[in-house]
């Protein structure tokens, strides 16, 4: 069939017809796999002209082929296909075209429709093959689908069916798709709905009642608010929520008496419904019954309370506020952090007070000194006893803590700078600083003393050899490590980041070759696992110095860059680590402190250690940081053995770059030739990293597909092909935002050369993500 295209139309949409044409003449001429793909594709490009081409697939000899054209056509919306899906759902026996077209009806939602959509909600089709090896029956998907259909057509027509199949015991079990459909339809459905609200069985009171929650007619609001008396707790629960979901204030004193009900449950969500129905004025009316929750003896009841008084609208009493300072001290860590919570937005002394009594109790559970840190940085307040206070927290037995404490430190930064200048306290960066330098009670040294020969600031080896860290058993990796949430940023790859073991394993026979393979990877996996997720156990000092690094990654002061950088050559490997981490966020912000060029040179050296996640922090800081002389380091980084380094200095040249271009990342530059050379890497980690490296690089001209001797376009192209096309939509999306217009007449005329459907579906994946609407 012959497309007729609007030579008048726009670049883009021509670009899109183009794509169209060249599909159209794929399902004339391809196999049965093209022609899936073909249909699936053009439901996504959304074009119109593509209808009476799927219209005509929705006859294909291949089952795949008209299911995937029913789905196109319900992709595309357009009502003019309702007839031919109206047909294939009455006439063809297939289940799965039956699906699809009940599907594509709802999708379009037109009333024509309804008629054949009624005739396969009621009854089985006589005509419907049946699978005699199979226990599940296909029409029952079909009569799902029709029955939602059904319901977004709001067709009163079907409730007398609907009410059937409610009823109907020897049938599936669709009942929430049936009376969602019925309060979506209104009137008649809804009071099917409310009848059904007495029923003996608990499941159907409370499904009925979560979809009257979504009614809007007044009419189902009282049988709806009766079932706050309903025997089972969980109904109640049920109803309370459907009232707060329908937002009608009428029935706020009815949802208020369920404060008393026997069940905590219900108690709990009638103070929420309470506050949803309120709002912030009426709230205020019935404060004082709310606070009395405060006295319930239950957590959750008491946690409920606590989470809701800041919402109410009018500055809290002194009454409860001081419910809320008791709260604070609650043995349930639930209640305790909610009560600090509410702590962290008042103002009075009394309740920093409290706080910090919190926090001066280590018999405390964590999780509610973790809260009380929270509030404390949430007021923003500095002084003396503060600073005292959170110092000795810095000791603390438990990790999440001593984190939380820095973190804090460093929120209090602000407030502290603001501070009367004679104010006798240490600054919090100041403290964070101290204990990175192992200052504080307890500590060790930070830095050992400078041997001969060596500079002060360079890296110091350390007492276990770095190499242990990549294979020794024991955990070796830093819990809450920046590093480990760099690698993970990108699973594929992550997974990718490890070295092939040296050794093949011990094996009493000799595996085939494939076998062989098989276990390397294994092997190799496993080592990966290992490097990625296992912890240190650190000394207490050891690891508020590495915890410290961590947090003056949030800092903004060049006093912090300073520490950072003196961190660099630290004894204590985890240090440096999160240090150069620390480094990297810290970087590419706004506003970036002056001194981060002095920590070019320290990091250039790190990329020499042994140790893999020191290289790794290394390369990323240097790539933020933006400074030429690191080019030379990050290029021999990508002969690294580790797939992880070699991934992250792709992504550092690519960011030094971007952030200093020039002759240095041209078209002809070593630096983009050695990346183009990486797209024909072994491992699909690097191959996808020197792809996002090449784009990224060759998106600086205004034409990179036409960059003198290197064909980026191109060779992206040939990338998404290799390791079985798996990256293929990724590599489209790359393509999109480099050179959309080229790319996509690249791969239309690929479509004409390409040997196998397998590599056409690729090509079409591709397209898909160049012309995909931004809408879906």
């Amino acid at each position: 069939m012959e497309l007729e295209v609007d030579a008048t139309a726009p670049r883009v949409a021509r670009e899109r017809s183009d794509v169209v044409r060249a599909l159209g003449d794929l399902i004339g001429s391809g196999d049965e796999a093209d022609r899936c793909y073909a249909c699936r594709a053009l439901g996504v490009l959304g074009d119109p002209a593509a209808l009476p081409l799927l219209v005509e697939r929705l006859e294909d000899p291949d089952i795949d082929v008209c299911v995937e054209a029913a789905g196109a056509l319900g992709a595309l919306g357009d009502p003019a296909a309702v007839g031919a899906l109206c047909k294939s759902l009455a006439g063809d026996p297939d289940g799965e075209i039956k699906l699809a077209a009940a599907r594509a009806l709802g999708q379009i939602g037109a009333a024509e429709a309804i008629p054949v959509l009624l005739e396969v909600a009621a009854c089985r089709p006589g005509d419907m093959a049946v699978d005699d090896a199979s226990d599940w029956d296909p029409w029952w998907d079909v009569q799902l689908a029709a029955v939602e259909a059904l319901g977004r057509l709001r067709s009163e027509a079907a409730i007398p069916v609907l009410e059937a199949l409610l009823d109907d015991e020897e049938g599936q079990d669709i009942e929430v798709a049936l009376v969602r459909a019925l309060a979506e339809i209104g009137g008649r459905g809804e009071e099917i709905l409310t009848g059904r609200l007495a029923g003996k069985r608990s499941q159907p009171r409370r499904r009925a009642i979560r979809a009257l929650g979504r009614s809007r007619s007044s009419a189902t609001l009282a049988p709806l608010a009766e079932r706050l008396l309903d025997p089972l707790p969980e109904v109640r629960v049920a109803t309370l929520e459907a009232l707060t979901e329908r937002g009608n204030r009428a029935y706020l004193r009815a949802v208020l008496t369920c404060c008393r009900d026997p069940d905590p449950s219900v108690r709990a969500a009638a103070i929420r419904a309470a506050t949803g129905l309120a709002g912030g004025e009426g709230a205020v009316v019935e404060l004082d019954r709310i606070v009395a929750g405060l006295d319930d003896p239950d957590p959750r009841v008491r946690a409920v309370v606590l989470e809701i008084l800041p919402r109410c609208g009018a500055a809290l009493g002194d009454e409860a506020l001081e419910r809320a300072r008791e709260a604070a001290l609650d043995s349930d860590p639930a209640v305790a952090a909610a009560a600090c919570a509410v702590l962290a937005e008042t103002p009075q002394p009394e309740s920093a007070a409290r706080l910090l009594e919190l926090l001066s109790d280590p018999s405390r559970p964590a999780a509610s000194r973790r809260a009380a840190l929270r509030a404390v940085g949430g007021r923003g307040e500095w002084n003396p006893g503060l600073a005292d206070c959170l110092a000795r927290v810095l000791a603390d037995d438990d990790q999440s803590v001593r984190a939380s404490a820095l973190d804090t430190l460093v929120q209090l930064e602000p407030a502290a700078t603001r501070a009367v200048p004679e104010l006798p306290a240490p600054r919090p960066v100041e403290i964070v600083i101290a204990a990175l330098r192992g200052e504080l009670s307890g500590a060790a040294p930070a830095t050992a003393p400078a041997e001969p020969g060596r500079a002060q600031g360079d890296p110091v080896e350390s007492e276990t050899p770095p190499a242990a860290v990549e294979t020794d058993p024991s955990p070796t990796r830093p819990a809450r490590s920046s590093l480990e949430a760099i690698a993970l940023d990108n699973a594929e790859s992550a997974l990718a980041a490890s070295e092939a073991p040296d050794a093949a394993p011990e094996t009493d026979f000799e595996p085939d070759a494939r076998l062989a393979e098989y276990l390397r990877l294994v092997e190799r996996n496993e080592v990966t696992a290992q490097w990625l997720f296992s912890r240190d156990s650190l000394p207490v000092p050891d690891d508020v110095r590495r915890l410290a690094a961590q947090a003056l990654a949030n800092a903004d002061g060049s006093e912090a860059v300073s520490a950072l950088i003196e961190a660099l050559a630290s004894p204590l490997e985890v240090v440096p680590r999160e240090a150069a981490a620390s480094l990297a966020a810290i970087a590419p912000r706004a506003g970036a402190p002056a001194g981060l060029g002095e920590a070019v040179a320290p990091l250039r050296r790190l990329l020499g250690t042994p140790d893999r996640a020191l290289r790794i922090g290394a390369a990323r800081a240097l790539g933020f940081i933006g400074d030429e002389a690191a080019r030379p380091d990050l290029m021999a980084a990508l002969e690294a053995e580790e797939m992880s380094v070699q991934i992250q200095a792709i992504e550092a040249l690519a960011e030094l770059g971007a952030r200093a271009p020039g002759p240095a990342t041209g078209a002809s530059s070593p630096v983009n030739v050695r990346l183009v050379e990486l797209l024909e890497h072994p491992e699909v980690g690097v191959r996808l990293a020197a792809a996002r490296g090449v784009a990224r690089l060759a998106a600086r001209t205004a034409s990179p597909g036409a960059e003198p001797g290197l064909d980026v376009i191109g060779r992206l192209i040939e990338t998404a092909f290799r390791g079985g096309g798996a990256q293929a939509r990724t590599l489209g999306r790359m393509l999109s935002a480099l050179d959309a217009p080229q790319a996509s007449e690249r791969l239309v005329a690929c479509l004409k050369t390409l040997p196998s459907s397998a590599e056409r579906r690729f090509a079409i994946e591709m397209l898909e993500e160049i012309h995909r609407p931004s809408s879906a």
